[in-house]
């Protein structure tokens, strides 16, 4: 199984969880892996993403030493996680702002270490 593939194994048993409405595995550029199930169909939310994205990857390599580990922001409804796998790439997943979000932490913290485990 290549490496690809596992990745996207692992954001397809995210994105079944509940809460989680959209997941990816991002680079510079918003290029990477995204599973085929997203519940987020507004694309002027996806281009704002793609936009920003950059920024925050400038912030990411900017702090990286000092030990970033996530930048959470919450965009109208919806709070947009990107936890930090090295100073390129970054898990992002989005869900609801009312949503448990200390569980979702520990889920999308265990998905990280699997991505992590992954790309070794």
């Amino acid at each position: 199984m290549s490496t690809r593939s596992e990745i996207l194994n692992v954001l397809d048993d995210l994105i079944r969880l509940e809460d989680v409405k959209a997941c990816m595995i991002a680079k510079k550029g918003l290029d990477g892996v995204v599973p085929e199930k997203n519940e987020i169909d507004d694309i002027d939310l996806w281009k704002l993403i793609r936009r920003t994205t950059d920024d925050f990857f400038t912030i990411i390599r900017d702090f990286y030493d000092y030990g970033l580990k996530s930048i959470d922001s919450e965009i109208d409804d919806y709070i947009v996680d990107l936890t930090v796998l090295d100073k390129n790439t970054a898990l992002i997943v989005i869900y609801p702002a009312l949503a448990n979000r200390g569980l979702l932490e520990v889920e999308i913290e265990n998905r990280k270490r699997e991505i992590d485990e992954i790309m070794r």
